[in-house]
């Protein structure tokens, strides 16, 4: 393999790894998580009793959703299926109906393993979960700052739904195919 050729692999390679950790970091921006509970009891005024029956069915949901989205990512692709999670997503985070979140991340585990070689998947993984980590860490700080600054829980909720919005624009731009990158190994 000539010099330019290993080149011109390396970079694919490098380009989508950080396109991973992007998305995944964007993913897991999920401002909403560390309050829900407190929201629900101090400002709708429900019963933890209330609240788990409450969000019964979103858990339900969850469990639901991974076949069938692993369906369509067999059937349609994976850039379909994350394209359907991520927007299902947003809406359902609005409506707090967020149930599709494990749509979205069995799609996401997958996505590595179609975009990566299979030397590289637990590498690329295991970064990928140290930046939806690092969002996570980021949220549940910023969340107590934008409602001691405004008051309101809507704001955390419109910034969780763009955040789909946001990593599923970055998937589709930035990877507009989903394709294996083929690197030699040396």
């Amino acid at each position: 393999m000539d010099l330019l050729t290993r080149i011109r692999e390396d970079m694919a390679l490098e380009g989508n790894v950080w396109k991973s950790y992007a998305y995944r970091f964007l993913m897991n921006l999920q401002l909403w998580w560390p309050i829900w509970v407190i929201y629900l009891q101090r400002s709708r005024g429900l019963s933890l009793t209330q609240i788990t029956l409450l969000d019964t069915p979103f858990f339900l949901l969850i469990v639901l959703s991974e076949v069938p989205t692993g369906a369509i990512a067999d059937r349609f692709g994976r850039r379909v299926s994350l394209m359907l999670g991520s927007t299902m997503l947003a809406v359902a985070v609005v409506a707090i109906a967020a149930g599709a979140h494990q749509g979205w991340s069995a799609n996401m585990y997958t996505l590595t393993s179609d975009m990566f070689p299979k030397t590289a998947v637990g590498t690329v993984v295991g970064f990928g979960s140290m930046a939806g980590a690092i969002g996570g860490i980021f949220a549940a700080k910023a969340v107590g700052y934008i409602l001691q600054w405004t008051g309101s829980y809507a704001i955390i909720f419109w910034i969780a739904s763009s955040a789909y919005l946001a990593a599923l624009v970055i998937v589709q731009t930035l990877a507009p195919q989903i394709k294996p990158v083929n690197v030699a190994e040396s």
